[in-house]
């Protein structure tokens, strides 16, 4: 069990400190763009199914772990991402879906299942902002959640976000295709600062995704955590649907928040 806590700690750290506020959750017809208030206008992925493959490098506490993920993406609706250390084992599967998160520990045959709010609970002390699918999915994906309120910052790039009911900011910085390279939060909350920054993005037949990102988390100024991602693949595709369906084989364990960070 100590593999699966290790493991949810890994995709917990990026949770923990990254969370805005909720969205309304976008349906396969609507545009690829998003409006801004004071009519700012920032580009997002193509809205559509799509199958992604990836490779992950993850540093946490002096140990570090890489991973092929085979990913399965509908935009504003869920991803689903199959973790494998080498081609022939697969070590965990997550849902990232807009009502609820899953872990599953294929090696130990266990599982986590929790909302949103459970893990707000669960995080109350730790958090001064609260988490969403529409987050998640705006830092992973690289693009600007709908609901933020941005301002101009000091450069023509620049722009800022103060999250709602906490005074935590994200400073982003927006490239010509009016999407992310960077991201960081300030000030430091119990002397942690997130930081993020974008590579090139894909076009948009592959679905304007980040081909790279990288995720940091600084503990007064050293680094506690991170999380590099490279994309191989992008393709669009129907069938990922079905992927967004939880299975979960029966004889699997349950774990609960409280027993996982024991």
């Amino acid at each position: 069990m100590k593999q699966m806590r290790s493991f949810f700690s890994l995709f917990l750290g990026i949770l923990i400190f990254s969370a805005c506020s909720v969205r309304k959750q976008r349906t396969a017809d609507e545009g690829a763009h998003v409006i801004m208030p004071k009519s700012e206008t920032f580009a997002m992925p193509i809205v559509a199914s799509w199958k992604i493959s990836a490779d992950l490098t993850a540093l946490y506490q002096g140990s570090s772990m890489s991973l092929s993920a085979d990913v399965s993406l509908v935009v504003g609706q869920g991803i689903y991402a199959s973790l494998r250390p080498f081609v022939l084992y697969e070590l965990a599967r997550v849902y990232l879906l807009p009502n609820e998160v899953v872990v599953i520990d294929k090696h130990n045959g266990a599982y986590v299942r929790v909302t949103y709010e459970q893990l707000n609970a669960s995080l109350r002390h730790k958090l001064p902002i609260r988490l969403s699918y529409a987050m998640l999915e705006g830092l992973l994906l690289g693009y600007v959640p709908q609901d933020l309120q941005m301002e101009k910052g000091s450069s023509t790039q620049q722009y800022v976000a103060t999250l709602p009911q906490s005074a935590i900011q994200l400073n982003y910085m927006m490239g010509n295709n009016l999407r992310p390279t960077q991201l960081e939060s300030a000030p430091a909350h119990e002397g942690y600062v997130l930081r993020a920054s974008y590579g090139q993005y894909t076009t948009p037949e592959e679905g304007a995704f980040p081909r790279s990102s990288s995720y940091q988390l600084f503990s007064g100024g050293k680094k506690e955590f991170s999380i590099e991602v490279q994309g191989r693949s992008y393709a669009r595709s129907e069938r990922v649907r079905q992927q967004l369906e939880v299975v979960i084989p029966s004889r699997y364990k349950a774990i609960s928040l409280e027993n996982l960070f024991q």
